[in-house]
Parts: structure tokens; sequence; C-alpha cells
């Protein structure tokens, strides 16, 4: 799940425990605050990835991973979201849509060295 269909991903992951552990700790972060996270605890989460552009981009990833998972639960294919009902009653399938073109649009703007905690704060603002 966390090397998201990439071999190499995948075994960088296995040879890196460290890698591996923050992709977690990323992904409970992510999940935490989309279950009903304060906006104060979503804008530290952004202060803190915003530091570091790597960091930034592999949350937009697995935020982008996580969403469509959430949309392909919400449409009736399995997920591993099943243990996470409340997170999905949560988001309409529209809503997800929606975040999902945003999250392509922040990738974008990354790449042009757009402000990331502005960028991040603004479409954090979108998921409450």
């Amino acid at each position: 799940m966390f090397a998201f269909g990439s071999i190499g991903k995948f075994f960088r992951l296995i040879k890196s425990q460290d890698d591996l552990n923050e992709i977690k700790d990323l992904y409970d972060m992510l999940v935490n605050l989309l279950e009903g996270g304060s906006i104060s605890a979503k804008f530290a989460f952004v202060k803190q990835v915003s530091e570091d552009k790597i960091k930034s981009k592999k949350m937009l990833e697995m935020l982008t991973h996580l969403i469509r998972s959430m949309l392909l639960a919400k449409t009736g294919y399995s997920s591993h979201l099943g243990e996470l009902p409340e997170l999905l009653s949560d988001f309409s399938a529209s809503h997800l849509l929606s975040l999902l073109e945003r999250i392509e649009s922040a990738k974008r703007d990354l790449a042009h060295n757009v402000n990331t905690k502005l960028l991040l704060e603004n479409l954090f603002l979108e998921t409450t």
C-alpha cells in the first residue's frame, strides 16, 4: 500500500525501516486529520511538513492515495479503508473528486515554487 504500486519504492521501504515508519506516521496523521482534526492541528501539521519540499511531495502523494481509496470505497469497490467507515461517511463522492483535483493542482503549483505552507494550508482548509 505504501509503495503506491512502485516496485522501486517497495524495495526501498523494505530496506529502510526508517522510511517505512515515516510513511506509516504520515498516513496515520493524515487519517487523523481527515477524521476531524481541528484547523489548528491541520495548520500545525502543514507547518511541520512544509519545511521540507520532499516531505511535502510525499504527503501529497499519500493524500492522493488515501482520497482515491476513499472514492473507490464510496463507489462500492473494496478498499483497505473498511475499518474506517466514519471517515468515509464524512465526505461525499463529489467532495472527494474536488479534493483530488485540488491535490493535483497543488502538486503542479509546488513544482513551480509556490509558497508551500500557504498552498498546503489552503488545501487542508478544503478538508473541513
